[in-house]
């Protein structure tokens, strides 16, 4: 295999016919229709795949015609083409191709959501894949590449819906690997390349910059250069914690901090805007930052309760209640919605999925109120009354319950699914994943038992009219360990390629 320099620039990668992004210097492009090359099995003519509309744009700028300016909201974010998913023969086919049988399984290593959950990739034993999350599909597959030396692809994180991938190879080992490697899809080969002393646990990437998460550090570099521009010493990170802002400069960037439970909030790379929560008095086990940076919200290991905090100001705005204090949860995910007031939690320990109103934590709408309050929900005598009843109470009485849960289906009531399609040893999956949609009032949980479920919810709901039991639209099986599976599409006839019950 060719060694790559490091780092190297991604101005090869550059294609005439898109214009540039500004901050990107023309480093990040759409994905190619062209058909995928180098891949196991046969791969089938190209296929034009609609992504949907494009974030609202809130660049109102007068535009030339002519302009090869992109606008800010689109940045990152182009709508091209998806070639479609190269899948291996069920036949045996190995002698026409000129190439080895496919191996016995395939686990999965990692999953996660793109920064507007429009997509997600997953890590496998043998490379990685790419789904569509509206319809659920499977939109591009690369495993048994010469270039992935036979190793797993221990972690990995798309940038938006681009060509650009950053990937961390697993080791002899098991481990995870010393390493981000840069894929670019349309080249089919990695372009660029970052290494560490020590096993990074987590990665994370936005236009300007990706992020390599190690045990006691985290450490920043630019997209188009990859030189590392900042160095972050923080407490043990095992889960490779990192949340970064998906839009909006500079960039925001959320770890733990150098003491147990703590959070720091970088504010690019100038140190001016820094600031660090102390959160919880136990190591954390989660954080998320909404998708413009004005709140952070975490999760410590015990997981009882999830804090949801003012970036600025350190405020704390809710105390959110996921069970009893004695009753230990491990909570697994967390995201926002990026336009509606609600804020959603999935657990390793528990098959449900909680739904909390946060009133005033949507990005739209800020304001110095904090509703977790009692005391500044009124005034006169009901101010004093809460404010007495507050400080007479434990905060359990005063937490901010959840107004809807949707229960996974085939997970028992400790979180343990019938089916594990995650490698016994080396997958860095810790539970199920959640992702909002965009606009619309619904979400989808990402389970490693190979399920992707949809379900909806109603806008107005809040917690005075108790816990409502959400229903899935549908549930899809989007991975099996079988190596010759691929997802169906919605309609069609089910044949030798298809599997009979991949769509519910």
């Amino acid at each position: 295999p060719r060694r790559l320099a490091t780092p190297l620039a991604l101005a090869p990668i550059l294609s005439p016919s898109i214009a540039p992004l500004p901050e990107c210097e023309g480093k990040v492009e759409a994905m190619s229709a062209e058909e995928p090359t180098g891949c196991y099995g046969r791969c089938s003519a190209a296929e034009e795949i609609q992504w949907g509309q494009a974030p609202e744009c809130t660049d109102t700028r007068p535009r030339d015609a002519a302009s090869d300016e992109t606008p800010e909201c689109t940045k990152g974010a182009e709508e091209d083409a998806l070639p479609e998913v190269c899948v291996s023969s069920t036949k045996s086919s190995a002698q026409e191709i000129g190439t080895t049988p496919l191996p016995c399984n395939i686990h999965l290593m990692s999953m996660a959501f793109n920064q507007d959950c429009s997509c997600f990739v997953a890590g496998t034993t043998a490379g990685f894949r790419v789904f569509k999350t509206a319809p659920a599909s499977e939109a591009m597959r690369r495993e048994h590449l010469p270039a992935f030396e036979g190793r797993s692809m221990a972690l990995a994180a798309m940038l938006f819906r681009t060509t650009i991938y950053a990937m961390v190879p697993a080791g002899q080992d098991g481990s995870a690997g010393n390493k981000i490697q840069v894929w670019d899809a349309k080249q089919n080969r990695f372009v660029g390349e970052m290494r560490s002393r020590s096993e990074v646990k987590g990665v994370a990437l936005r236009n300007e910059v990706i992020v390599m998460v190690c045990e006691k550090t985290v450490c920043v570099y630019t997209v188009d250069k990859l030189q590392p521009i900042l160095y972050i010493n923080t407490a043990e990170n095992p889960r490779g914690l990192c949340s970064l802002t998906a839009a909006g400069k500079p960039w925001i960037l959320c770890c733990p901090g150098e003491n147990v439970g703590e959070v720091r909030v970088q504010v690019g790379a100038d140190n001016s805007g820094t600031s660090t929560i102390q959160a919880h008095e136990r190591p954390l086990a989660a954080i998320v930052i909404s998708p413009t940076g004005q709140f952070v919200a975490t999760a410590s290991e015990f997981g009882t309760v999830v804090k949801v905090f003012r970036r600025e100001g350190a405020e704390l705005m809710y105390r959110l209640r996921l069970s009893t204090p004695t009753q230990e949860t491990s909570v697994s995910s967390m995201a926002f919605h990026p336009l509606l007031p609600f804020f959603g939690v999935t657990c390793a320990s528990k098959p449900y999925v909680y739904l909390f109103r946060v009133e005033h934590c949507t990005d739209a709408a800020p304001t110095s109120q904090d509703p977790a309050k009692p005391a500044q929900r009124g005034s006169g005598m009901w101010g004093v009354l809460s404010s007495v009843v507050k400080g007479a109470v434990p905060d359990y009485f005063t937490d901010t319950p959840y107004c809807a849960r949707f229960q996974i289906p085939d997970v028992d009531p400790d979180g343990r699914p019938d089916i594990d399609t995650r490698h016994e040893a080396q997958a860095r999956v810790h539970g199920p994943q959640l992702g909002f949609h965009r606009t619309e009032p619904s979400f989808w949980v990402m389970h490693y038992n190979g399920m992707l479920h949809e379900a909806k919810f109603a806008a107005e709901m809040d917690a005075t009219q108790g816990v409502q039991e959400l229903k899935f639209r549908s549930s899809t099986m989007w991975f099996a360990v079988r190596p010759d599976f691929r997802m169906s599409k919605l309609g069609e006839e089910q044949g030798e390629e298809g599997d009979e019950w991949a769509v519910l």
